[in-house]
């Protein structure tokens, strides 16, 4: 038995079968990915607005299988990298004036006890 939980299984299961689709619909390959379409991937998904953890959860799912399959990891990538920093960027940059650096790590999500205590 895998050591994960089950529901951490089904989110990577599901954001896999969606990177899946996404590669075909690019002609590219999911396994093993190029760097670049991840890159572009999580570009997109950053597009669509998903959430940060959502973001998290989807370069996980490929990360995983791609461990597993014991191929390059495209998070080692400079591309991928740069791309994933960038969100954390454009997150410092767009947290409301007084947050503390605290929200940089969840890319947008001011709801930290920390923030609270900024803010308040």
């Amino acid at each position: 038995m895998h050591p994960r939980a089950v529901n951490t299984r089904r989110a990577y299961a599901r954001e896999w079968e969606r990177w899946e689709a996404y590669a075909f619909e690019h002609g590219a390959s999911a396994l093993p990915a190029s760097p670049l379409v991840v890159a572009a991937y999580m570009a997109h998904l950053d597009a669509e607005g998903l959430a940060p953890s959502s973001l998290d959860v989807a370069m996980a799912a490929i990360v995983d299988r791609h461990r597993d399959a014991r191929v390059a990891l495209p998070s080692n990538d400079p591309v991928v990298r740069d791309v994933l920093r960038g969100f954390e960027h454009d997150a410092v940059r767009n947290r409301p004036a007084g947050c503390s650096a605290c929200c940089a790590r969840s890319r947008g999500s001011y709801a930290s006890s920390a923030c609270v205590r900024v803010r308040t």
